[in-house]
């Protein structure tokens, strides 16, 4: 009852608490102050799509893929590559 002391908490060695067989509790980092409106539209300005670039079909004018065969008509480079399908 007189002068019975508690330990002292143990102090962990560094190594200790970055070894794998040791269990410690890890929090996660999180950001220290929330980021503004303009800090997050600057960092999607890279986000949006872009329009998939198109060319004129030379045999039968119809909008294509550039170095495609044309869906329409079949034909690529002056040539018919496929005989398309009948439209319905």
């Amino acid at each position: 009852m007189g002068g019975v002391e508690e330990p002292a908490e143990r102090v962990v060695p560094s190594w200790i608490a970055l070894h794998p067989k040791y269990e410690v509790e890890r929090v996660m980092a999180n950001p220290k102050r929330r980021h503004s409106k303009a800090r997050r539209d600057r960092r999607r300005t890279h986000d949006s799509l872009d329009r998939p670039a198109t060319s004129l079909c030379p045999n039968c004018g119809e909008v294509k893929l550039p170095h495609r065969a044309c869906s329409h008509c079949g034909h690529y480079k002056g040539r018919e590559v496929f005989e398309p399908k009948e439209s319905l």
